[in-house]
């Protein structure tokens, strides 16, 4: 799977935080991938306790939650939060409508600054043209090819 997302689904009650959340974030997260864990919200602060307990003794792994929704701002310094969570060999827990949130504010940045909607403020800068084109990888997407060559 080089290279590619993956996603697999659970049944209910079967160990998935106590026991196979931690390994494959042990397997997964190597330094140069970045893992996300999505959970529901309810289950947000027991998972980031567990994860905790199970990947912050021997292996020294961090577990970061993080709440987003469409009025948070994205700045260079989430970005490198990000990156530095990575670096850690780190896992962040998320819920879902927030996972959907930073995929719907990554989607209109990415069409601001292709020219495809308006922007609601000033147009944008080199600056969020870059941090646009980090977080793509970071988060192993490709860039779209434009023209036909």
């Amino acid at each position: 799977a080089a290279g590619r997302s993956l996603c697999h689904q659970l049944i209910m009650g079967q160990g998935k935080t106590t026991v196979i959340a931690p390994i494959l974030a042990m397997m997964l997260a190597d330094g140069s991938r970045f893992v996300v864990s999505v959970v529901p919200p309810h289950l947000l602060p027991s998972a980031q306790g567990v994860l905790r307990e199970r990947l912050g003794g021997l292996a020294a792994r961090p577990v970061y939650g993080m709440r987003f929704d469409r009025y948070t701002a994205v700045e260079p310094l989430l970005l490198e939060r990000l990156r530095h969570a990575t670096r850690l060999r780190g896992l962040l827990l998320i819920d879902p409508t927030s996972l959907k949130s930073v995929m719907l504010k990554f989607i209109e940045g990415a069409a601001i600054l292709q020219g495809e909607v308006p922007a609601a403020t000033a147009e944008p800068s080199v600056d969020d043209a870059e941090l646009l084109r980090r977080l793509q990888r970071l988060l192993g997407m490709r860039p779209r090819r434009t023209g036909l060559g």
